[in-house]
């Protein structure tokens, strides 16, 4: 069985938080189940550069990077 997965937060190696999702993935894997993550990636927001395709523990990951303007801030006004 294939299965797609689109979540805002799963584990990079920068930023371990919301390990819950990455072990329940890991675990449809160990199953037999083919597993696609999709996680969009925030420039603004997570400077460190990541890959746009890898494989982690037998699931494809697919992040898509954009660019957020909610969290900046220019001259004490938010742009969004």
């Amino acid at each position: 069985m294939n299965i797609l997965i689109v979540t805002a937060n799963y584990p990079t190696p920068y930023r371990v938080k919301y390990q819950f999702v990455k072990e329940l993935v890991c675990a449809f894997a160990r199953c037999g189940h083919s597993c696609y993550v999709i996680s969009p990636y925030s420039l603004t927001k997570d400077r460190h550069w990541i890959s746009y395709l890898s494989e982690e523990d037998g699931v494809m990951v697919c992040r898509p990077k954009f660019l957020s303007f909610s969290t900046m801030r220019i001259a004490g006004i938010s742009p969004s």
